[in-house]
């Protein structure tokens, strides 16, 4: 991979001022409020044996697609190690196991990929997710798996099921993340591709979506994520003991043909102390929304914006945005931009 080019702005004195405590925590805050962008970014400098980018394992690459769930199952705790993956500088662990013995045929697996941060690893410890796969074309070859969930005595087919989406950070503290699914947002919806220079402010309307695209065919898959941390790390910007992060990450890509795809994202996030130190399951999509794009009546204490694209070439540009608003002295803004080509 050949490194294009790396911007980082960050006005220093403003950040200093806005601190009440040790420069430490100043960083760590920095750390915490740009996690997002840099689990999107990936790193400047990739590791060894290069692969691609993209999430889930990577069942179709050459290099894997030929793997049958026995083989993957015989690697035991040790797995599948990918390096570069989901993103540049990223390595990530893929293990399979049987989740019911039982079946003769039509069998279920149980795959957890693990990734883990090397270059950020004082701040993230890993990220896990895992999810269940169904032989349901006999192969015996985990590309051909259809994701499943139980119910009751039997196993469904639903493409968004997750048993574990969440982000274990070193403090102790959990991202959790949600593929997303509601009535006025269905996930069978496709949103536009994203433009790299459209603006960097979260929308105030709770009710905002994203624009659809203008024909038929113009993208070939979207997808919504939500996602909700509780900050545990003690951040010098701010006086509030209460701190959570409120997100949504939206993704589509365009199918050019010749192995080729377009690919855009952008997400939106909202770090605030709510009056309300709970969080319970009947909140989720009364209120979740709502804390993203306008932060309810609590006060807000950042707010971030990121936008990527990967284009035909695989050329990828990330960029975001983090407003700080600190306890105490002028608010800030900390924006980011990296360019590499895969």
């Amino acid at each position: 991979m050949k490194k294009m080019s790396t911007f980082l702005l960050m006005i220093a004195g403003l950040i200093l001022s806005g601190c009440n405590s040790g420069s430490d925590e100043a960083v760590v805050g920095t750390d915490y409020l740009l996690a997002g962008y840099y689990m999107m970014a990936g790193e400047e400098t990739a590791l060894a044996d290069e692969g691609s980018s993209r999430a889930s394992a990577p069942t179709w690459w050459d290099k894997y697609d030929g793997y049958t769930y026995d083989q993957v199952i015989a690697l035991g705790s040790d797995g599948i190690k990918v390096n570069n993956y989901p993103e540049q500088g990223q390595k990530t662990y893929i293990t399979v196991t049987d989740a019911d013995p039982d079946l003769t045929e039509n069998k279920v697996y149980k795959v957890s990929s693990r990734t883990e941060y090397p270059n950020k690893s004082d701040l993230i410890d890993y990220y896990l997710e895992v999810y269940y796969l169904q032989d349901i074309w006999l192969s015996g070859l985990w590309k051909d798996g259809s994701v499943v969930e139980e119910d009751g005595d039997a196993w469904v087919t639903n493409p968004l099921a997750r048993e574990t989406m969440e982000v274990v950070f070193q403090d102790g503290s959990v991202r959790k993340e949600w593929i997303a699914y509601d009535t006025n947002d269905p996930y069978a919806g496709y949103y536009a591709q994203f433009p790299l220079d459209g603006d960097m402010v979260i929308p105030s309307d709770p009710d905002w979506v994203p624009t659809s695209p203008s024909a038929s065919g113009e993208v070939s898959f979207s997808s919504k994520v939500y996602y909700y941390q509780k900050i545990i790390s003690p951040i010098g910007w701010f006086l509030n003991e209460n701190k959570e992060i409120f997100g949504v990450r939206y993704y589509t890509e365009k199918d050019e043909g010749n192995d080729k795809y377009t690919k855009s994202s952008l997400a939106y996030e909202h770090t605030l102390s709510r009056s309300v130190p709970t969080w319970a399951d009947d909140d989720w999509y009364s209120d979740f929304l709502d804390w993203i794009f306008s932060g309810g009546e609590d006060e807000t204490l950042s707010e971030t914006v990121i936008r990527y694209a990967i284009g035909k070439n695989g050329k990828k540009t990330v960029k975001s945005s983090t407003n700080v608003v600190p306890s105490f002295g002028q608010a800030f803004t900390i924006d980011n931009e990296m360019n590499y080509t895969f």
